[in-house]
C-alpha cells in the first residue's frame, strides 16, 4: 500500500473466518512489521484486509484469502487397534491406545460401562511421557468394565471398545 504522499499513522487488519465464525481487528503502527494472530483453527480459510490510514482517510482495503496450514505429517486418527487393558491399580486402569500419531489427535473422549450398553463420559488423563496411553480414572475394584475411546481430529473419527477383567 502506498501512503498517498502523506505518512501513513496506521494500518487496520481485519481478519474474518470464510469457513468457520471467527474475527479479529487490531490497528499497528506504521513501523511494525509484523502481526502474531493466534487461535486460527488449522485446515480453514480466512479472509485478511489491510486498511492503511494517513491525515487524509483510509485507503481502499487489500484484500487476501488463505488457508492456515497443517503441520507435517498431521493424519487422521488411526483405528486403535491395539487397544487394550495395561494392569491396573484400584483406582484406574490404562489404556494403550495404538494410535500411530497420537499427537495428532486433538481430541480424546472415554466413557465405560459396566453391563456394555448404558455408558457414561469417564474421567481420564494422558500419560507425561507416552501420548499413546491413557488412564481411566474412578473405577472401583473387583469390577468388569467395557471403556469405549473415540479419538477425533479434523480429518475423522474413530471408535474402539475393550472390556477388561475384573480389576
Amino acid at each position: 500500500l502506498t501512503d498517498g504522499g502523506q505518512n501513513v499513522t496506521s494500518y487496520t487488519i481485519m481478519i474474518t473466518g470464510s469457513t468457520v465464525s471467527y474475527t479479529f481487528m487490531t490497528q499497528i503502527p506504521p513501523a511494525q512489521q509484523s502481526l502474531t494472530v493466534n487461535n486460527l483453527a488449522k485446515g480453514e480459510s480466512y479472509k485478511v484486509e489491510i486498511t492503511a490510514t494517513n491525515s487524509v482517510g483510509p485507503s481502499i482495503a487489500f484484500e487476501e484469502e488463505f488457508t492456515v496450514p497443517f503441520p507435517p505429517n498431521f493424519t487422521s486418527p488411526s483405528t486403535p487397534l491395539d487397544l487394550s487393558a495395561i494392569p491396573p491399580n484400584t483406582c484406574c486402569a490404562g489404556i494403550q491406545l495404538g494410535l500411530q500419531n497420537p499427537n495428532n489427535h486433538v481430541e480424546i473422549r472415554v466413557q465405560v460401562s459396566t453391563d456394555g450398553g448404558d455408558f457414561s463420559e469417564a474421567s481420564f488423563t494422558r500419560s507425561t511421557t507416552d501420548m499413546d496411553i491413557i488412564y481411566v480414572e474412578g473405577l472401583v475394584a473387583g469390577t468388569e468394565y467395557t471403556i469405549r475411546v473415540t479419538v477425533s481430529n479434523v480429518f475423522g473419527t474413530v471408535e474402539r471398545s475393550v472390556n477388561t477383567t475384573p480389576l
